[in-house]
């Protein structure tokens, strides 16, 4: 009879034989198939790419690019028209264990530590994953910091990073949104200096202005608000992953309509700051609504507490025609009473509103008013 080999070591073979062929991936991590680009040899670059099966913003004019110039000069520019709500925890909106937490929301830091920020990249880029647009907050230790206090804390920290400061960052509290924002096609490569001057430009625009900017003008165009605030985020994301480094480059593809650009972030504080129910929690709590107009809500759900949508503004206060997420308490000013709003539209307001069911009262989706001329009252904000 012939000798046969263990079958155990016949295995040991195989496996040294696939280590030694397989490539190394731990460089690559989430960022966008890094190794697949031609131009990314040196495994610390970023593309922003979003046809990816990783990446996806869900529209067909994607995020990756090639490469473009070196000048880093810039200007940043401030207009007027847009706004809007998404609502979230850090590591998701999604993420129920913040509503246990009694601190979350109330407690206000004067700073924040690097490793806190780095982390809170992470949720940022997987909500626009998943949902298409920023959220309206990112709860960053046990504290819900509006996207523009947050744009504010990403490119401080780019600014620390490349100057090498290890210190906690201080928070600027109240910035507040771009008025109009704008922008165009973006498609090319940044390198680190590059968008480290950009980056420093936004902290001084904000500085000076309290406000975010509209758009920040850059050698490979003009990249729009909440652009600036994906792709920037994409930098830090790679960081924190990477050994805490700065990649050498950034590339973008991104369309002027890409989805991603037609939701403005809004937050509103206030005294009480609970979180919005979980959408890991049953659903089955809430009333979820399909609109029956092309310029209805792309979102409308309900329940006894909560009225949460995506829409358009119907009473013209906001003075725009976007869509805008918003939250609010179901309760209504004039009854009194709690658990009494509904979803309705019609061809009178094709948009949908909320309307009372004890008093018929109809209030704006978007920012609660009342669809009266004088002394209106609003829906409580969540």
């Amino acid at each position: 009879m012939k000798y046969k080999k263990p079958i155990y070591y016949i295995m040991a073979i195989f496996i040294l034989i696939s280590i030694a062929t397989s490539p190394v991936i731990a460089e690559n991590l989430n960022i966008n198939q890094v190794a697949n680009e031609k131009s990314a040899k040196q495994n610390n670059i970023v593309v922003v790419k979003a046809a990816t099966s990783n990446e996806s913003i869900n529209d067909t004019n994607s995020f990756n690019g090639s490469n473009t110039a070196t000048n880093t000069n810039s200007t940043i520019s401030n207009d007027t028209t847009n706004k809007t709500k998404s609502t979230v925890g850090i590591n998701s909106e999604n993420n129920s264990n913040n509503q246990n937490n009694p601190t979350n929301g109330k407690i206000k830091p004067k700073k924040l530590t690097q490793v806190q920020i780095l982390k809170a990249s992470i949720y940022i880029n997987n909500y626009v994953t998943k949902y298409k647009k920023l959220p309206n907050k990112v709860n960053i230790g046990g504290y819900n910091f509006s996207i523009p206090e947050y744009t504010y804390l990403l490119n401080k920290l780019i600014y620390y990073k490349y100057n090498k400061k290890n210190t906690d960052i201080i928070i600027k509290y109240d910035v507040k949104n771009p008025k109009t924002p704008m922008g165009t096609k973006i498609k090319g490569k940044l390198t680190t200096k590059q968008f480290y001057t950009y980056a420093k430009n936004i902290i001084k625009y904000i500085d000076k202005n309290n406000r975010v900017p509209n758009y920040v003008t850059t050698k490979i165009g003009k990249i729009q608000y909440q652009t600036a605030v994906y792709g920037f985020n994409k930098i830090l994301y790679w960081s924190h992953y990477h050994k805490n480094k700065l990649p050498s480059s950034l590339t973008l593809n991104i369309a002027k309509n890409n989805k991603i650009n037609k939701v403005i972030p809004t937050y509103t504080k206030h005294q009480n700051f609970n979180i919005l129910p979980s959408d890991n929690n049953d659903n089955k709590n809430f009333t979820i609504i399909k609109a029956k107009y092309s310029c209805g809500p792309t979102e409308v759900k309900y329940n006894h507490d909560y009225l949460i949508s995506t829409g358009k503004c119907s009473c013209g206060k906001y003075g725009d025609y976007l869509y805008h997420s918003s939250s609010f308490k179901n309760y209504c000013p004039y009854c009194k009473k709690y658990g009494c709003m509904i979803y309705e539209d019609g061809t009178t307001s094709p948009e949908g509103m909320w309307v009372c069911t004890k008093c018929d009262a109809d209030f704006c989706l978007v920012c609660g008013k009342e669809h009266i001329i004088k002394n209106p009252k609003y829906l409580t904000a969540h």
